[in-house]
């Protein structure tokens, strides 16, 4: 009852919230003064993934043009509505700027540039040229780590009629997950600039739905953000043993009903923003089942795991439930620039630089039982900043929960966290195609009691070890990367090579299996590819080798994996 009610009281803030994000209209007859000038016309060309400028007289110009002509492209009216300009209004060379941030943001939108000129009554023009992304999709999801493994299928289409709007299919079946599921999503909901989607599916123990609602802050000069997350899922925390040959992995099973609305509010200009907000929570966490044994990651027949084992999940195993209200406040002092070849090969992609700290601070105020009151905060940190060929940036995480009362001598502190990255991006002068990075990405927790295991190896851990490998609560790794893009094949495919060392480690504390894991290393290389070139996503195929006395042996781990973009904010 308590999270339907809530339910409801969502809904009633999304429609509060739209109306009030529509904004009064100028009265008649009033006339805006317009400081940088008046614009008069935008233009805008759409092309599909090459530019007719492209294809020209090359090689394989025949098979771009296929490309183009099976693939429908962006709407021009869907382009010009993500424009925080108008014909008729005034021109803001920052709002231009922050117009092709925000369609350089849609996942279907390979590259944007824009341009812009005065003529000769004083008025502004706007050039805007785009490129799309390969939006039609069909295929398998597998993985390479050391072999090849088939994880389901999916057909997606993420610009469906050239409007934004997303139709998916997923089948997946890894592990512990066997998932079939469809997502239905908008980028522009009922003609405004929210988004949202709604999916709904089936998990291996039970049924999947989910609901989300976001109305973003739009650019630097957005004033309002809500978000609002409908959710039920049927799910197992897997837990990894790290013994391949017996007991693999420990299936904790429970059922997630969630609600939640958060909102806030931005005072000030561009560069110099205080931000205050406010959110609600409701999360209804119960164990579905006894915990499950599998034999040497065989999880078609999972057995009942005895009482001796199904122990070593505490106190992970009485999950918490809660109704939470907090309070969000922060200050934002943030400019952006872009750059190429950063995280991309050739794409351009935007750095934010500048420093943003926000903290919640919120209460509990029931848990079904499962605990006792707590007070909980969060806060979060990110600086960066350019010197010359230097581009650095730092994200930080820091919080926890406080109980109210505990047992004797034992800590009122749970779900104590600490995690964040450093980068650095070293990029000569002279070079437009060769960049090198280093950075440490680490992730501390103690006193955790909500279902959690993390592990050293995988694509952000130390590279050399899989994905399932070397169970950990806490870890921390240092890398270093030499990037080289290639353009033998542009405008066709992005191609790049890479080379890379990781060392880390990680701790054990009282995460269930956690392994003290020493200190490991790996070295390794790739080829980096994207399609078409200048898109704003990288795929990375690489081969790592354990290296050092800790390695004991191992051959090298081959894997295959999407690349984000970092320095975004």
């Amino acid at each position: 009852m308590m999270l339907r009610s809530a339910t409801r009281r969502v809904w009633l803030v999304v429609v509060v919230a739209v109306a009030a994000t529509a904004g009064p209209a100028p009265a008649a007859g009033q006339s805006e003064v317009c400081q940088e000038g008046r614009l008069s016309r935008i233009k805008i060309q759409n092309n599909s993934l090459f530019a007719p400028d492209d294809i020209g007289a090359r090689r394989f110009s025949w098979a771009l043009s296929v490309v183009n002509a099976v693939h429908m492209r962006t709407r021009v009216d869907y382009l010009r509505g993500q424009m925080l300009l108008e014909e008729g209004g005034c021109y803001e060379a920052e709002a231009l700027a922050a117009s092709v941030r925000n369609i350089r943001e849609l996942s279907f939108i390979a590259r944007a540039e824009a341009d812009s000129h005065q003529g000769a009554d004083s008025t502004w023009v706007v050039q805007l040229e785009t490129w799309d992304e390969w939006s039609t999709q069909a295929g398998v999801y597998f993985d390479v780590e050391s072999e090849f493994q088939f994880q389901g299928f999916y057909v997606t289409e993420t610009n469906a009629l050239g409007r934004g709007l997303r139709v998916s299919f997923r089948n997946r079946k890894f592990r512990e997950r066997n998932d079939r599921n469809v997502t239905l999503a908008s980028t522009r909901f009922l003609g405004s600039r929210a988004r949202s989607s709604i999916a709904a599916g089936a998990t291996r123990t039970g049924n999947f739905f989910k609901q989300e609602y976001i109305y973003p802050f739009i650019s630097e000069t957005g004033r309002l953000q809500v978000q609002t997350n409908l959710r039920y899922e049927d799910r197992e925390k897997s837990y990894f043993t790290g013994n391949d040959e017996g007991i693999s992995n420990v299936l904790f099973p429970f059922t997630d009903r969630s609600v939640s609305l958060r909102a806030q509010r931005r005072f000030g200009v561009p560069g110099d923003l205080t931000l205050v907000g406010g959110e609600v929570e409701v999360l209804r966490r119960t164990v579905s089942g006894p915990a499950q044994q599998v034999m040497r990651e065989d999880f078609e027949t999972p057995t009942t795991a005895p009482d001796s084992l199904a122990a070593l999940l505490q106190p992970q195993a009485r999950p918490d439930s809660y109704v939470r209200l907090g309070a969000t406040i922060g200050l934002r002092r943030i400019r952006f620039t872009a750059a190429r070849g950063l995280d991309l090969l050739s794409g351009m992609q935007d750095v934010a630089l500048g420093t943003e700290l926000t903290l919640t601070v919120g209460r509990t105020f029931g848990t079904w039982g499962t605990s006792v009151a707590d007070t909980y905060g969060w806060l979060d940190g990110f600086a960066s900043g350019q010197l010359g060929p230097l581009l650095a940036n730092v994200n930080l995480r820091a919080g926890g929960r406080y109980l109210d009362s505990s047992e004797p001598g034992v800590s009122r502190w749970r779900d104590m966290g600490l995690s964040g990255r450093g980068l650095l991006y070293v990029r000569p002068p002279a070079s437009t195609g060769q960049v090198f990075v280093t950075g440490v990405r680490f992730n501390a927790r103690g006193n955790i009691a909500q279902p959690y295991q993390m592990v050293l190896g995988g694509e952000e851990g130390v590279r050399g070890y899989r994905d399932d490998e070397l169970p950990t609560g806490s870890t921390m790794v240092g890398f270093v990367e030499e990037r080289v893009a290639l353009p033998w094949f542009r405008p066709a495919v992005d191609i790049g090579l890479t080379v890379f060392a990781d060392y880390g480690r990680g701790w054990a504390h009282d995460i269930p299996f956690g392994q003290d894991t020493g200190w490991r290393a790996a070295v390794g290389g790739g080829i980096r590819l994207g399609f078409p070139a200048g898109t704003g996503s990288v795929t990375r195929i690489e081969v790592a080798w354990p290296i050092g006395g800790a390695a004991g042996g191992r051959g090298p781990v081959l894997r295959t994996y999407w690349s984000p973009v970092e320095t975004k904010r």
